[in-house]
């Protein structure tokens, strides 16, 4: 078989996904791992990839990285799936992901790979997230990017103003993204390491944008608060009632503490998460200075884009956390409110035995 398309690897050193030519077209799609066993996401992967029609195939297991050439239509294609290496995206997710180098001006005639979605129709597994990437050989005019990304395109200028890193993101069903790498002026010969790292970059930026939405979707979802709020409508309906046994009363004492703890536990929760949430943030930026990133009057901010989600996720674990609170306090008010009918009832009750 011809040389790969692309070194079979992923990361740090000899390891960083590194192309041999341009231009390069690639679609990742990634697997959360908590989701998924290896061996589940494995048998997903080679499923998918005889539906596609991927025919020979040379496989080799290497650290956990699986790479291999393959041909389509008499073009080769890399595949490489990932199950762990040491990018922060390995914290949470498995890859897999296809590569090829257009012939000069037939960029779009790729395989069906780059566009479809056979998850929908078979017994396969949904990715959690799904981007696509070309990095040009040659620099492009807006109109031209427009046209392959779309009219919503948003930009970056990185590594000094040598590349353009362009793209937009769609937080969808799977958080999915498509993206360009397009150098600022002609060269005969292209930065690999930066290609590399940009492509690196971007795959951790991904992850992490997808870490974030995964954050608030979890929270979103969770009903503690909401079962919190009813219990909490519940004691109030019982506090008010005129007459309370006391049977109920040693009831009610039990049950207003055991969701006092609960409350507590909510709001340790939520404060545990923003923590999380604000150190993923941290590394977000971490990564976009290292890839020396600058604003651009043509293109609205990309990075800004990718953000989003963490100012989502950040606005509703405020909203929720400042609701447990409020639910916490509540509970507290009808407890010592109980209390204190409790204690004018025992009260009473002794007068009525001095008489």
């Amino acid at each position: 078989m011809s040389k790969s398309l692309l070194l079979h690897s992923l990361s740090l050193k000899d390891r960083i996904l590194e192309p041999n030519k341009l231009p390069l077209n690639g679609q990742v799609w990634a697997y959360h791992k908590e989701q998924y066993s290896k061996e589940a996401f494995v048998g997903n992967c080679i499923t998918m990839l005889s539906l596609l029609g991927m025919q020979n195939a040379d496989i080799h297991w290497k650290e956990d990285i699986l790479a291999f050439d393959t041909q389509w239509n008499s073009r080769t294609y890399t595949i490489i799936i990932s199950l762990q290496d040491d990018s922060l995206a390995s914290e949470h997710y498995y890859f897999l992901s296809i590569w090829e180098c257009p012939e000069e001006g037939k960029a779009k005639q790729q395989h069906q790979f780059f566009t479809s979605r056979p998850w929908e129709e078979d017994d396969l597994l949904k990715p959690d997230i799904a981007y696509s990437v070309t990095v040009a050989n040659k620099p492009m005019q807006l109109p031209e990017i427009k046209k392959q990304l779309g009219s919503e395109v948003f930009g970056q200028v990185i590594y000094g103003g040598d590349y353009y890193l362009c793209g937009t993101t769609y937080p969808d069903n799977n958080y999915s993204g498509k993206f360009m790498i397009v150098p600022a002026e002609n060269c005969l010969n292209h930065a690999r390491h930066d290609i590399k790292h940009a492509l690196y970059s971007l795959r951790n930026l991904m992850a992490l944008m997808g870490k974030a939405i995964t954050i608030h979707d979890n929270v979103f979802a969770d009903q503690m608060l909401n079962e919190l709020k009813q219990k909490q409508l519940e004691f109030s309906e019982i506090t008010r009632k005129t007459l309370i046994s006391t049977s109920e009363y040693e009831k009610l004492a039990t049950s207003y503490g055991e969701n006092l703890l609960k409350a507590c536990e909510i709001i340790d929760n939520y404060d545990h998460t923003h923590k999380q949430l604000k150190n993923i943030e941290l590394l977000f930026n971490s990564i976009t200075k290292e890839l020396a990133s600058e604003e651009n009057r043509s293109f609205r901010s990309l990075f800004h884009r990718m953000k989003l989600p963490f100012k989502h996720a950040t606005a509703l674990l405020s909203e929720y956390n400042d609701a447990a609170i409020r639910v916490e306090k509540r509970i507290q008010i009808l407890q010592q409110t109980l209390h204190s009918r409790m204690l004018a009832e025992q009260l009473l009750a002794i007068e009525r035995l001095k008489k």
